[in-house]
């Protein structure tokens, strides 16, 4: 796990790892995964749940997906921001599944607080699950319907504009909709540029 600066973000990933809510979790997990990146971001990156390669390094998207992430995040000039990556789930399911109803609930304070104490100017959901943790969405609509708008997260009394596109495992399995995720990043990046000149 990198070092965390900020002392109200080590008070939480102390606190999760500690946590037990989730039997199935925490008997399963080598490692939490709380975060990387900017701990005073502009762009804050919301994701599902760890997998196998992140819950061996205790870091969110470090596995094939997370380089897919990586290289957009290149390729837009993205990581010329102050940018964070985080999922709503900070312990991996095992197999990989869905999270279940109770495990988001169960991480839900956690994510709150480390989005309170972030307060990034927008935020960037990957896939139908990070979505959902931020704003209020049936699963069962094809979360196509999300993009190319923007949604708010309201984070300590303020309105924080969320983009959603795919989650980088996706566009492993459906490679001919990448063109898409670029698109839903130019338009996230035009949406941060408003944001700024408020």
């Amino acid at each position: 796990m990198k070092e965390i600066k900020n002392e109200d973000l080590k008070k939480i990933y102390n606190e999760v790892e500690k946590c037990m809510k989730c039997e199935a979790l925490c008997n399963s997990r080598l490692n939490v995964v709380f975060g990387r990146g900017d701990e005073e971001p502009d762009i804050v990156f919301v994701g599902e749940a760890p997998g196998a390669d992140e819950d061996k390094q205790g870091l969110p998207f470090v596995g094939r997906g997370g380089k897919l992430l990586d290289k957009w995040i290149e390729k837009m000039n993205i990581n010329k921001e102050k940018y964070y990556i985080m999922n709503a789930l900070k312990c991996r399911p095992p197999e990989n599944r869905d999270p279940l109803p109770e495990e988001k609930a169960n991480c839900r304070d956690f994510f709150v607080r480390q989005l309170q104490i972030l307060n990034p100017k927008i935020i960037c959901a990957l896939g139908r699950h990070g979505f959902g943790n931020l704003i209020d969405f049936d699963l069962k609509t094809p979360f196509g319907k999300a993009r190319n708008k923007v949604h708010y997260y309201s984070n300590n009394g303020k309105d924080i504009p969320v983009i959603a596109t795919y989650h980088p495992a996706y566009i492993l399995r459906n490679q001919k909709e990448e063109d898409k995720v670029i698109s839903d990043l130019e338009f996230m990046l035009g949406e941060l540029e408003k944001v700024r000149n408020k």
